[in-house]
C-alpha cells in the first residue's frame, strides 16, 4: 500500500506539473494575444490620426504646384529626410549601390522642389526608399555618429541594417549620454524596435521610458536574477560600454547568442585598452573590427566571442522549458568540450546523505545526475533506511561515484565520511529532498574559472512539497558578479542579518577545497541543526572569499517531515548558542593581540 500510495502521489505530482505547464503556455499565449492586439489597436489609431491630418491639410491647400510642393516637404521634414543630410556625407565612390541609388533619387527629388515640375516614377517612390532598412539604419547610425564620413566602409551599416530588417531585440548596458547608448537606444526604440536598458542612471530611467524602452537602474546582474533568467541568447544585438568595470564583462560569459551581435564602445587608447585585463584584453585587441571615431570607439562583431557565445545545450526541436518538467522527461544537456578559458572542466565532488527519505530521493538524484556535467563526483551515504530507498539506490547504483549504506553517527557524521571519499576541487552537498536546478553544476564551474574565490553562491528556489512552481527565490545581499570577504561581524549578527536573509541557503553554496581544508575540513558532529552556518563561520574566520552569481542554482522543499519546519524556527536556539560561542572566542582573540601589542 506504501508503494502505492507513493506511486499515486508521484504520478499526481506529474500531473500537477503537467498541468503547470499547460496554464504557463496558455498564458503566455494570452499575454502575446493582448501584447499583439494593443498593437494592433495602437496602429490603427495612428493610421486614423494620420488620415484626418492630411484630410485636413488637403482641404486647406488648394489645388497646384504650390500645394503639391508644400505637401512634399511637409512630408520630408516630417519623416526627417532634411536632417540626415545623406548626399552630402556620403562619398562619392560608395560601394553600396543602394546608397548611391538613394543618393541620386534625393537628387531628383531637390530638382523638383525647385523647379516646380511634376514628379517623374523614381521620384514617386521616394517614400518606399526612405522607409527602407538602409534609411533606418543610417538614421540610428546618426544618432551615435554626429557627422558620418569617408571612414564608413559599410560593416557597422550592414550591422545596423540586420538588426532593424530582422526586429532582433536589442540590450543595452550601462547606458549614457556620454557613451552614446542613451541616445542609440532611443533612435532603436523610434524605429519599433524592442529595446531593454540595464544600469540605467535614474535620471535617464523616465526620459528612455518615453521613448518606449524598457528601462530599469538595477546592474545586469539584479536584472538576470529578477527575471530568472540564466542567458540573453533571445537578445540579438547587445551593446556594451568595456570602460566601466569588468563586473559586467563576466557575467556575460556563456550567456550571448552565438548568432547576437556586439556593440561594444571600448577606450581611446591602448593603456586604457590594457587596464581591462585577462582575457577580454585580448578578446578587443584582436578582434576584426573597424573604429569609427576619432575620440570614441565603437567595435563591431558580428558573432560574439567563444567564451561568451550560449552553448547549444539541447537537441534542436526541444523548446519546452526544463524547468518545469524537471525532474520527469528532460534530455540530458551536452556540455562544451572545455570551459570559456579553454581549461578542463573541474570535478565537482557533490555528497548526499539520507535516512528514509525515499518520497523524494530520487527527484534528488536525478537533479544530480541529469545536469550532464563532465566531470562529476556524486557520493551517497544512506544510514540504513527502512523506507523505499533502498529499491531507489538500486535503480542508479552504476552511476554513483560512491554509494554506502551503513548506520552511522547522524547527518554530520555521514557528511564527514562522505567529504573524507571526495576527491574534487569544488566540494557541496545536496540534501536528500532537495534538487539542483538544470545547468547549476554548469554555471558554479564557470564562475569558479571566472572569480578568484572560495565560495559561489547563486540563489535559491522554496517550493512546498511536490509543487512544481516554487512560491520564492530567495538571493543573498551580495553583490553580483563581484568577489567579496564572507563578513564575519555580519554572520555572527543573528537577529539583525542571518535571519533577515542576508546569507544564503545551504543548497546553493558551493566551495573549494583549500578553504574547506583550511577551515577544518569537516562539519561540527555536535550539531544537530547549524552545521552548515557554523562552517561558514570558520571559513569567515580563515577570510574566505565569496562570489554571488544571479543564476538560480537549488531547489529547496519545504515540508512536515524535515527537521527545520515549524512556526517557530526549531533551528534558531542552537544557533545563537553558535554565534555567541565565536563571538566569545573571537573577542578573547582580540583581547590577547592588544595585550600583546600594549606589552610590546
Amino acid at each position: 500500500m506504501k508503494d502505492k500510495l507513493q506511486a499515486s502521489e508521484l504520478l499526481y505530482a506529474r500531473l500537477l506539473n503537467e498541468l503547470h505547464s499547460e496554464n504557463q503556455a496558455l498564458k503566455q499565449e494570452n499575454l502575446r494575444t493582448k501584447k499583439k492586439l494593443s498593437r494592433i489597436t495602437k496602429k490603427v489609431e495612428e493610421i486614423e490620426q494620420q488620415n484626418i491630418h492630411l484630410i485636413q491639410e488637403v482641404e486647406r491647400l488648394k489645388v497646384g504646384r504650390v500645394a503639391l510642393k508644400q505637401v512634399i516637404k511637409s512630408f520630408l521634414r516630417r519623416i526627417g529626410f532634411y536632417r540626415l543630410k545623406i548626399a552630402a556625407s556620403l562619398p562619392q565612390a560608395s560601394t553600396s549601390s543602394t546608397v548611391a541609388e538613394f543618393s541620386n533619387t534625393k537628387s531628383r527629388e531637390e530638382k523638383f522642389l525647385c523647379s516646380g515640375q511634376p514628379l517623374d516614377e523614381p521620384s514617386r517612390s521616394l517614400a518606399e526608399n526612405l522607409s527602407s532598412d538602409l534609411v533606418s539604419a543610417l538614421v540610428i547610425a546618426r544618432s551615435i555618429y554626429s557627422n558620418l564620413h569617408s571612414e564608413l566602409d559599410g560593416a557597422l551599416f550592414k550591422v545596423l541594417k540586420d538588426v532593424v530588417s530582422e526586429k532582433v531585440r536589442i540590450l543595452c548596458v550601462g547606458p549614457t549620454i556620454e557613451n552614446r547608448f542613451a541616445t542609440l537606444a532611443q533612435a532603436f526604440a523610434c524605429r519599433e524596435l524592442m529595446v531593454t536598458c540595464v544600469d540605467v542612471p535614474s535620471s535617464l530611467v523616465s526620459f528612455l521610458e518615453e521613448s518606449g524602452v524598457a528601462a530599469t537602474s538595477e546592474d545586469l546582474g539584479s536584472w538576470l536574477a529578477r527575471n530568472s533568467l540564466a542567458d540573453i541568447s533571445s537578445f540579438g544585438l547587445v551593446c556594451l560600454d568595456a570602460r566601466d568595470t569588468k563586473t559586467d564583462w563576466e557575467l556575460l560569459n556563456y550567456r550571448v547568442s552565438p548568432k547576437g551581435k556586439l556593440l561594444i564602445k571600448v577606450p581611446a587608447t591602448y593603456e586604457e585598452l590594457s587596464q581591462i585585463g585577462g582575457a577580454y584584453f585580448k578578446l578587443l585587441s584582436q578582434a576584426k573590427e573597424k573604429s569609427y571615431d576619432s575620440e570614441y570607439d565603437f567595435h563591431i562583431y558580428e558573432k560574439p566571442a567563444v567564451q561568451w557565445a550560449m552553448p547549444a545545450f539541447y537537441e534542436p526541436g526541444f523548446d519546452v522549458d526544463p524547468c518545469q518538467q524537471w525532474p520527469w522527461n528532460y534530455p540530458t544537456p551536452k556540455m562544451p568540450e572545455t570551459l570559456p578559458s579553454g581549461r578542463p572542466w573541474p570535478k565537482i565532488s557533490v555528497i548526499t546523505v539520507t535516512l528514509n527519505q525515499g518520497r523524494y530521493l530520487e527527484e534528488t538524484i536525478r537533479s544530480v545526475l541529469l545536469q550532464g556535467y563532465p566531470n562529476l563526483e556524486y557520493i551517497l551515504l544512506d544510514g540504513c533506511s527502512s523506507d523505499n530507498t533502498h529499491e531507489i539506490l538500486e535503480r542508479y547504483q552504476s552511476v554513483f561515484s560512491n554509494c554506502i549504506v551503513e548506520p552511522d553517527g547522524g547527518q554530520s557524521s555521514a557528511l564527514n565520511k562522505g567529504f573524507s571519499l571526495s576527491t574534487g576541487e569544488i566540494l557541496a552537498w545536496l540534501n536528500s529532498d532537495d534538487c539542483y536546478l538544470p545547468l547549476s553544476l554548469f554555471r558554479v564551474a564557470v564562475a569558479f574559472d571566472c572569480y578568484d574565490t572560495d565560495l559561489v553562491v547563486g540563489g535559491c528556489q522554496l517550493r512546498k512539497g511536490f509543487s512544481p512552481a516554487p512560491f520564492k527565490t530567495h538571493h543573498s545581499s551580495f553583490p553580483f558578479g563581484k568577489t567579496v570577504p564572507l563578513p564575519l561581524d555580519r554572520l555572527l549578527d543573528i537577529d539583525n542579518s542571518w535571519q533577515k536573509g542576508e546569507f544564503f541557503y545551504q543548497p546553493e553554496v558551493f566551495w573549494t577545497r583549500e578553504i574547506w581544508e583550511k577551515s577544518g575540513a569537516q562539519v561540527s558532529e555536535e550539531l544537530f541543526y547549524s552545521m552548515d552556518y557554523e562552517l561558514w563561520v570558520r571559513m569567515a574566520q580563515q577570510g574566505a572569499r565569496v562570489t554571488h552569481i544571479p543564476d538560480s542554482l537549488a531547489l529547496y522543499r519545504v515540508h512536515e517531515q524535515q527537521k527545520t519546519f515549524g512556526e517557530e524556527p526549531p533551528f534558531l536556539p542552537e544557533l545563537r548558542t553558535v554565534a555567541s560561542r565565536f563571538m566569545k572566542e573571537s573577542s578573547k582573540t582580540t583581547s590577547a593581540i592588544s595585550h600583546k601589542k600594549t606589552q610590546t
